[in-house]
């Protein structure tokens, strides 16, 4: 542990109790000088040894044999995603291997025996130079999770700091581990593995945001749910203050725990994630104004009632975009995302975990995705950023950078293989931030009536160079093993020119214009030459009832004594959970009452509002509170025949408090009936 004294007067804020502890909680926070001065960051190069068989166009490629490569091959061919031969030589020893300067593309290098059959393979990938740094307002955007794949491991950490940047992202997503960072209340452990994987992924210009999801066991509670949120929530606001302050040279905007709303994550309840969302932002704040606080991402998007429970807990003032994860299909983005925008209240929408889990074939140590099911994957990164960026995401994040498997569903998430080389979906990737740099997406174009044929159009600047670009591809509502095979025949208008035409991969390709579409393409054209076009503009979700929010530093949150969370449902492949009312016993628990303010705050709590047949009773309802502090105050909820008056899908108790200056804090419960008795 350490001490390095450090004052932000920004602190001073009358609402703000962490400004009068915050000088003595900083003896546990290291001096930290920014990696780099204000200004746009160079254009990311290679490492000098090329980890993972990484070029730029240009630069003469030189393969690393794989390790278990032990006998001379005959000879050896380059061929890409789809089978197709590029390049061919002879090996005359157990040397890395030039392929000269190829050309830009993703590449499978086979070794061959006398019979010219394959014995071994790695992979390599030439990439278009980077004519611009990292910029932070690009869409594209990355979970590279550096600190979790290369854990204390510092050229491994600058290895996939690099591979990132080079692939044109503008923002990644990494971990930190509370209980790492806070081993023993308000003690802070020495700069480490998470300070120097932020360190290095800022120094390549990557904008970072920063998430955790546990709780150390000191701060879990009697019932030691350390994959839960902390029942006591003035541990969680000051964690986030110290770490928000900690890293504020490298990381630009935090997540306040994953995916919450599931089992694997502490299965919260929509109240309990708003509160905590609460005294995390503030904690957040208390470091710095200039944070961006986003909402703890949700898994599986949101459903409607979701959205209402933020909107009735009046939470959309605590978060600076509001996140979730997807893993559907592209194509069901549209129809499916109407509850996150609602949920978002009018806040960008980041995506900060995104994909469509591909099996792999091969078992340990590579778990390796088919020849056919890596190709596909490539294909499919330009139609999920695409249709993303259409229904209106700011930043879309895709899952994941390092190679990551999971066993239990038998699925291949990397972009990179175990040895950094990469899968054909990380060139796709390269050819995202390379075209859609700092792209707005201008519409959708739908010229035939044709569901299979799909454009996007957006102005954004490939190459540093502002153009117009169109992404087309043509496929069909259909599971991996159909996709990839529909080609439809379709020219473009005459009046529009087509200044360059790449396909998903970022490779030129000719003729210009095309006639026929299949995988995606991305043309390029003049400024202003889609304008002509009839666009279908990006949707506008609007939730159908939102409740204003306003930042209180009173927080109210709801500890049942024995409280039943109940899973909820939906629609499938959503979860929930909500907190169940059984007919004989009710439900109560304590109303905790917290001051996150430097003074003392002074107001009376009432029932607001309760579903039909429910009672909610208060056994106080004014609350003195000093800085810094909580109260709690008992609550009981009854409803002797909730198994009628409650449903499935939660109605809300509200509770609402007046505090004068501070605010109009208030906790929505939602209350379900108990689930039927299994069978």
């Amino acid at each position: 542990m350490f001490c390095s004294p450090r004052f932000n007067p920004s602190l001073q804020d009358p609402h703000n109790a962490f400004a009068r502890w915050f000088p003595a909680m900083m003896c546990a926070i290291a001096l930290v000088q920014p990696v780099r001065a204000n200004g746009p960051a160079p254009p990311p190069e290679p490492l000098p040894s090329h980890p993972g068989n990484i070029f730029l166009a240009g630069e003469e490629v030189v393969v690393a044999l794989p390790e278990d490569l032990k006998s001379l091959p005959a000879g050896w061919r380059a061929v890409d995603e789809t089978g197709h031969t590029r390049i061919t030589g002879a090996m005359s020893a157990l040397n890395p291997i030039s392929l000269g300067q190829a050309k830009i593309g993703w590449y499978r290098i086979e070794f061959l025996d006398d019979a010219g059959a394959p014995t071994h393979w790695t992979t390599c990938a030439v990439l278009a130079p980077r004519k611009v740094g990292p910029s932070t307002e690009t869409p594209i955007c990355l979970d590279s999770a550096v600190a979790w794949f290369a854990r204390d491991d510092e050229e491994h950490q600058r290895t996939l700091a690099n591979l990132a940047a080079l692939a044109g992202v503008g923002w990644v997503r990494d971990r930190l581990a509370w209980r790492d960072m806070e081993p023993n209340p308000g003690l802070f452990s020495e700069p480490g593995n998470y300070d120097q994987a932020a360190r290095i992924q800022a120094e390549t210009g990557t904008s970072i945001l920063q998430v955790f999801h546990d709780t150390p066991v000191w701060a879990a509670g009697p019932q030691r749910r350390s994959g839960a949120f902390p029942p006591d929530l003035r541990h969680a606001h000051h964690f986030c203050a110290a770490m928000g302050q900690r890293f504020l040279p490298y990381v630009s905007a935090w997540e306040p725990w994953n995916e919450a709303n599931i089992g694997g994550f502490g299965g919260q309840t929509v109240d309990e994630m708003c509160s905590f969302q609460k005294a995390a932002f503030l904690g957040f704040k208390a470091a710095s104004t200039d944070l961006t606080v986003g909402w703890n991402a949700y898994a599986a998007g949101p459903t409607q009632w979701h959205a209402d429970g933020l909107s009735r807990n009046e939470v959309a003032a605590y978060f600076d975009t509001y996140n979730f994860h997807t893993y559907d299909w592209h194509d069901s983005y549209l129809d499916s995302w109407g509850p996150a925008f609602a949920a978002a209240g009018g806040k960008p929408v980041w995506i900060t975990e995104a994909d469509r889990g591909v099996a792999y074939e091969t078992q340990e140590p590579w778990f390796d995705q088919s020849r056919s099911g890596e190709r596909l994957k490539a294909e499919w990164m330009a139609q999920s950023y695409a249709t993303s960026l259409f229904c209106g995401v700011e930043k879309h994040f895709h899952f994941i950078l390092g190679h990551y498997k999971e066993e239990n569903n038998g699925v291949q998430f990397g972009l990179l293989r175990k040895d950094f080389t990469p899968r054909p979906a990380y060139s796709a990737l390269a050819a995202l931030g390379r075209f859609l740099q700092d792209a707005r997406c201008l519409g959708r174009w739908q010229p035939v009536e044709d569901e299979n044929l799909h454009f996007y159009a957006f102005r954004a600047r490939p190459d540093g160079q502002a153009h117009d670009v169109l992404v087309g591809w043509a496929e069909r509502r259909v599971d991996w093993p159909e996709r990839g095979q529909l080609e439809i025949e379709f020219q473009l208008p005459e009046q529009i020119e087509v200044l360059g035409r790449f396909d998903h991969m970022g490779r030129e390709i000719r003729p210009i214009p095309p006639t026929r579409w299949r995988a995606p393409q991305f043309l390029l054209f003049a400024p202003g030459t889609l304008d002509s076009l009839e666009l279908e503009p990006a949707p506008l979700f609007t939730p159908e009832e939102f409740h204003p929010s306003q930042v209180s530093p009173v927080v109210l949150q709801f500890i049942p004594d024995k409280g039943v969370r109940r899973k909820v449902e939906e629609r499938p492949w959503t979860e929930g959970h909500a907190w169940t009312v059984p007919a004989e016993t009710g439900l109560t628990g304590m109303l905790w009452v917290y001051n996150f303010g430097s003074v003392n705050t002074y107001g009376e709590l009432k029932i607001e509002n309760a579903p039909e047949g429910v009672t909610g009773r208060l056994d106080n309802t004014v609350a003195v509170v000093e800085p810094g502090e909580r109260i709690g105050i008992p609550l009981t909820i009854s409803s002797p025949n909730s198994d009628q008056t409650l449903g499935d899908l939660p109605a809300w108790l509200v509770i609402r408090g007046e505090f004068g200056t501070h605010g109009r804090p208030v906790v929505a419960l939602g209350l379900c009936r108990p689930a039927p008795a299994s069978k």
